[in-house]
C-alpha cells in the first residue's frame, strides 16, 4: 500500500463549487427531493446504507433494522437472536450485492449475513481463516473489478473471499495507526484508493 496524495487536496472541488455559488454562477438545472421516513414504513430514520439490487428493489440499512422497498411498500426484516433465519442484530451499517447477485448484509458487531432470496431469510456467515473476532462490524463493503470483496471494519480494511456461508481473509488487514479507514474507491483505470488518517493510499 503506497501513500499517493494528502487528503486536503480533496477539498478543492468543493471549495470551487462554493466560489461559483458566491460569485453568482449557478448550475443549469434544478432538482427536487421527496422524503420517506418511519411514517411511510422505514424501521428507523437513521439510514446508514442504501443499495438497489439487480431486480430493482431498494434496500435500506438502518439503526433499527433492514428493509426492502419496491417504490410503494416496505418489507421490514427484524432481528431475532434466537432465530437462525433472521438477522442477529438490528443495526445494519453496510450492504452489498455482488456480481453473482448475492446480497450481503453487514450487522453491527455480528459480522456478515447472507440473504437467501428463495427462502426470504438470512444465514450468518461463518468466519474462517481470519484474525478477527465474531464481533466484527463491517462499515462498508465493496467489490472491485477483480471480484474481490473489500470490507472496512473497526480494525482497518481487509480483502475477503466469500464462498457459500464462509468468510476467509485473503490478505492482512491494513490500518493507518489509530485512524479508522473511511472509504475505498476504484478508478476507471482500476486503481484502488483507500482513505485513512487524513491521507489517500493506493493499493498495489
Amino acid at each position: 500500500v503506497n501513500q499517493i496524495i494528502r487528503s486536503y487536496s480533496l477539498a478543492i472541488p468543493i471549495a470551487f463549487i462554493c466560489i461559483l455559488k458566491v460569485s453568482g454562477v449557478d448550475f443549469p438545472y434544478t432538482s427536487s427531493f421527496g422524503q420517506i421516513s418511519q411514517k411511510d414504513g422505514l424501521p428507523n430514520n437513521l439510514v446508514e446504507c442504501i443499495i438497489q439490487d439487480h431486480t430493482g428493489y431498494l434496500w435500506f440499512g438502518t439503526k433499527r433494522g433492514l428493509c426492502k422497498y419496491d417504490g410503494y411498500d416496505f418489507t421490514n426484516y427484524r432481528s431475532d437472536i434466537n432465530d437462525s433465519t433472521r438477522l442477529p442484530y438490528h443495526h445494519i451499517p453496510s450492504l452489498l450485492e455482488t456480481s453473482d447477485s448475492t446480497l450481503w448484509v453487514g450487522v453491527w458487531r455480528n459480522g456478515l449475513c447472507k440473504y437467501k432470496r428463495d427462502k426470504n431469510s438470512f444465514s450468518e456467515v461463518i468466519p474462517q481463516k481470519t484474525s478477527f473476532p465474531k464481533t466484527l462490524t463491517i462499515h462498508q463493503l465493496y467489490e472491485d473489478s477483480k471480484n474481490r470483496i473489500w470490507a472496512i471494519h473497526q480494525y482497518g480494511i481487509s480483502i475477503f473471499s466469500l464462498s457459500g456461508d464462509v468468510l476467509n481473509e485473503m490478505a492482512p488487514s491494513f490500518r493507518h495507526g489509530d485512524n479508522q479507514v473511511s472509504a475505498i474507491f476504484e478508478t476507471k483505470d482500476n486503481e484502488l484508493l483507500i482513505s485513512a488518517g487524513g491521507n489517500i493510499y493506493s493499493y498495489n
